[in-house]
């Protein structure tokens, strides 16, 4: 939200294929896990990979380019700082984390001190 825009957003183009509409699904799931991983980092994204391969299909990870993790604190700009404090990046990074074994509850999140001026 501090960005005014969606972070995960493909803008990824994939032009002249002929695809059925499981190929174009195809192409949508592979261009939103680059999406993802472009902020989120691919090395990440490959490991949760490999952790549970038994529950994932790695045919869409041959979208996914190499991309190196952006910190959200690089993201902060002068458009946008008025928007953000640390307390907010704090929350942020430990929401959104690829592994949801290492993501913090949603009852755990509520209780982080970026909402405490809201439970005052």
């Amino acid at each position: 939200m501090f960005r005014k825009r969606h972070v995960f957003r493909s803008t990824r183009k994939v032009e002249n294929l002929d695809l059925s509409e499981k190929g174009k699904k195809f192409v949508r799931n592979g261009n939103q896990l680059d999406a993802i991983a472009s902020i989120m980092g691919t090395v990440d994204l490959l490991q949760y990979a490999s952790k549970y391969q038994d529950r994932m299909d790695f045919k869409y990870l041959r979208l996914v380019r190499d991309h190196k993790k952006v910190h959200w604190k690089d993201l902060i700009n002068e458009n946008n700082e008025d928007l953000v404090d640390s307390s907010g990046l704090d929350l942020l990074n430990k929401l959104l984390v690829t592994d949801h074994t290492k993501r913090i509850t949603a009852k755990d999140a509520l209780q982080h001190r970026f909402f405490h001026d809201l439970k005052n």
